[in-house]
């Protein structure tokens, strides 16, 4: 059988609560983009895809060993962008700081001990952020300049983060589903 499966970071509930609440308020400047559910509010640092459940052992395997080298850290969810070109992004998100450096590095060691057990993945190099809309439209969506503008003001505060977490992803026609199927504590020493 196969799991769609990711690992992530999960920001604070106080920190998802007040993106939620931006979100509410930029929804009516882009209202036909494809808003991230709360659900799918988390910071992905591996998308492992289409993945036998025969290899979960391999991917929990990984996290464990990566989370044992690293401690808790704090981000802050604050401001944001677009991806795709200026007048037209394609991808609305909130920017991650705080301890960010130390959250890549979390993310390399992560990376190399899926590789070295044989996982894909991707060679684009690891940009913090929270993904907050889509568009729906190939070319992007103009009202998500405004949104853009809108998010320059924005902050979520800080939090801790201090555990991995391994989900599984269940398309269906009204969205993803999530489901939470591991968790490595952070318990590594500065």
């Amino acid at each position: 059988m196969s799991l769609r499966l990711f690992v992530a970071v999960t920001p604070t509930p106080e920190q998802l609560a007040r993106t939620r609440e931006r979100i509410r308020e930029l929804h009516e400047l882009a209202p036909h983009a494809k808003w991230v559910r709360d659900e799918g509010l988390h910071l992905t640092l591996a998308f492992l895809g289409d993945t036998e459940e025969a290899r979960v052992p391999d991917v929990t395997a990984a996290m464990d060993e990566a989370a044992s080298k690293h401690p808790p850290l704090t981000l802050t969810l604050a401001h944001g962008g677009g991806f795709g070109a200026p007048r037209t992004p394609r991808v609305l998100w909130a920017g991650v700081g705080g301890e960010a450096e130390r959250l890549g590095l979390l993310q390399a060691d992560l990376a190399a001990g899926l590789r070295a057990r044989g996982f894909s993945l991707e060679t684009r190099p690891f940009h913090a952020h929270l993904t907050l809309a889509r568009s729906r439209e190939p070319r992007g969506e103009r009202g998500f300049v405004e949104c853009v503008r809108a998010l320059q003001g924005f902050d979520a505060g800080s939090g801790p983060v201090d555990a991995l977490e391994l989900y599984r992803s269940t398309l269906t026609p009204t969205g993803a589903h999530y489901a939470l199927e591991h968790a490595s504590p952070l318990r590594g020493g500065r």
